[in-house]
């Protein structure tokens, strides 16, 4: 798909990613169902048309030279101190790719010289009258089965931002947004015809001096010296050998998960990797509310031993694999669990 095109191409996939030490932040990818309702009546109409209305919208955007913008609160002046919030549209395609961004307050920031130390508004005021510094995220929607993805970052717009730019530029119609639980996730896992389990992890809280003592084997006055300042946490990992399975007998599998569902509330992690016929290995965390998924994003890279900071329009190219990546990879499970 996408990232497969991508990584064909001499395209910058070969700099963006493979330029010497790179320096990345992982975040998380959520994915919600998108409902369209009708705003006079609340009744729920066909999601395909969201297309037709994102055309129309896109029409009474700004163009620039690789993207549009639409002003998602156009009551709100520009020379306001509350937050404009703005929604850019990047070709992509299959899909609706965008960035939503909101304003962060002037004050709320600064600018520093680090050769001086000196510290300094980001803009005047008669400069951030026109002007702002924004926090941001990336979602990617797929017109065709009503599924958005989205990065979550603090402090940005998020899921409603989409929904605001419905009402902002039609009265007939509102979005609502129902997450990917975790739970029907597992389920998928549970109910494929051939289940297989590779890893299995947990996370005991506070674990005591018995259980410590049991594991470890160590002599009890080792122990209660150990815990005097209380363990915090302990991790088990069960392994195969390389390239091996814990299980691939659906029953074993199955009485498997249903202790860990059982006792899920005793650990603070409990993550289960599996596959089946349906789809190819990937975590499960049982003690997560909504199925996500982690993408790196590269802030740097390094060129002949000197760091050099990624551009905006790498950042860009870099979501965009990211999200196509956490979606197509899950899209069977994802469009399972929202019957799409």
């Amino acid at each position: 798909m996408f990232v497969e095109k991508c990584q064909m191409m001499e395209y910058d996939l070969s700099k963006l990613y493979f330029m010497g030490d790179l320096r990345m932040a992982s975040m998380t990818v959520e994915f919600f169902k998108v409902v369209l309702k009708n705003s006079a009546n609340d009744g729920e109409e066909d999601y395909k048309i969201i297309k037709s209305i994102f055309d129309e919208i896109k029409k009474k955007s700004t163009i620039h030279s690789n993207y549009k913008s639409i002003d998602l609160s156009p009551e709100i002046e520009p020379n306001s101190v509350e937050p404009k919030e703005v929604m850019d549209f990047f070709e992509d395609e299959n899909y609706l790719f965008g960035r939503a961004c909101r304003k962060k307050l002037n004050n709320a920031m600064l600018k520093r010289d680090y050769q001086t130390l000196q510290a300094d508004e980001v803009f005047t005021d008669a400069e951030s009258r026109k002007q702002g510094i924004e926090v941001f995220t990336f979602f990617l929607y797929d017109y065709k089965k009503g599924i958005v993805s989205i990065v979550n970052a603090k402090g940005a717009p998020g899921t409603k931002a989409l929904g605001k730019a419905i009402e902002t530029y039609t009265s007939e119609y509102k979005l609502e947004f129902h997450n990917i639980p975790n739970e029907e996730g597992i389920r998928v896992l549970y109910n494929s015809e051939s289940p297989q389990i590779s890893t299995l992890e947990f996370e005991v809280p506070t674990p005591d001096a018995e259980f410590l003592q049991s594991v470890l084997g160590l002599d009890e006055e080792v122990i209660r010296e150990m815990i005097q300042d209380d363990v915090f946490s302990t991790s088990i990992s069960l392994k195969p050998i390389p390239y091996g399975k814990l299980s691939r007998k659906k029953e074993t599998v199955r009485n498997i998960l249903d202790v860990l569902f059982k006792r899920k509330g005793n650990f603070s992690k409990t993550v289960v990797r599996g596959s089946s016929e349906k789809f190819n290995s990937r975590n499960f965390d049982l003690n997560a509310k909504m199925f996500t998924y982690p993408i790196d994003v590269k802030t740097y890279r390094t060129e002949y031993g000197k760091k050099v900071n990624y551009n905006l329009q790498d950042v860009v190219e870099q979501f965009r694999v990211g999200l196509h990546k956490a979606y197509e990879e899950n899209y069977d499970l994802i469009v399972g669990i929202a019957d799409r």
